[in-house]
């Protein structure tokens, strides 16, 4: 964990501003700080830290460079540009419902590509096809809700409110003993985070997988608790 918090700093900077010399040096330095940032927040036990610390650092970063507007991060189009582009209806045709949703699989990892998509699915369909299943009715649910509480279209295309609800249902599933209709909550509940961020035109990243993560989490053992003293 300490190390995609890291790698994540580098995804981060390098989609959304490029690669140049100074900014792999701020990715560097980025990658540093989330260390003690990912310390503190890991030593939670109930309420896990996840991408906590990747999210406060680029908040940081974002912040400081919104402020004083920086040159470092105003890169050419050039440094903005993939090496290899390819999409995945150059190796064959998808239904075109089907693009937003392995979109919202692979900005898992800020990336804009139904093949990168396709591929992140198959990679945890390898390793757990339970899991991946998840990931499809996560990303199939929160494209739907999301067109039905208003977000952007435009956003959801993207793929903008499917990662957090993807993320947010891994992580629900991986916890002890929280049951099925409180993983789909929670994928509802990503989707709503996801849209306050975006109407306060704040920049979301993760924010709303750990958030809604944590409701659930604390929805859960207030259940339990209830059920105790019934």
């Amino acid at each position: 964990m300490y190390a995609l918090n890291g790698a994540l700093i580098g995804l981060f900077i390098g989609n959304f501003f490029g690669v140049t010399p100074l900014l792999a040096l701020v990715t560097v330095l980025g990658a540093v700080l989330t260390v003690p940032i990912a310390h503190i927040v890991f030593s939670f036990e109930k309420y896990r830290g996840y991408t906590s610390a990747f999210i406060f650092t680029t908040w940081l970063i974002y912040i400081i460079q919104s402020t004083f507007e920086l040159s470092a991060f105003s890169t050419s189009d050039s440094a903005l540009m993939p090496l290899i582009s390819i999409e995945a209806n150059s190796w064959f045709n998808l239904p075109t419902v089907v693009i937003p949703l392995l979109k919202g699989i692979s900005q898992v990892s800020f990336i804009e590509n139904a093949l990168s998509g396709l591929v992140i699915l198959v990679a945890i369909a390898l390793n757990n096809l339970k899991h991946a299943i998840w990931v499809v009715l996560a990303v199939i649910i929160s494209t739907i809700f999301s067109k039905m509480i208003g977000a952007s279209g435009a956003l959801i295309e993207q793929g903008l409110y499917g990662y957090n609800a993807i993320l947010a249902t891994l992580a629900l599933v991986l916890y002890p003993r929280i049951p099925w209709p409180l993983i789909l909550l929670g994928i509802l509940l990503s989707c709503l985070v996801t849209l306050g961020f975006h109407e306060l035109s704040l920049l979301p990243l993760t924010a709303p997988f750990i958030l809604s993560t944590w409701g659930i989490v604390y929805l859960s053992g207030v259940m339990k608790k209830s059920r105790i003293i019934r």
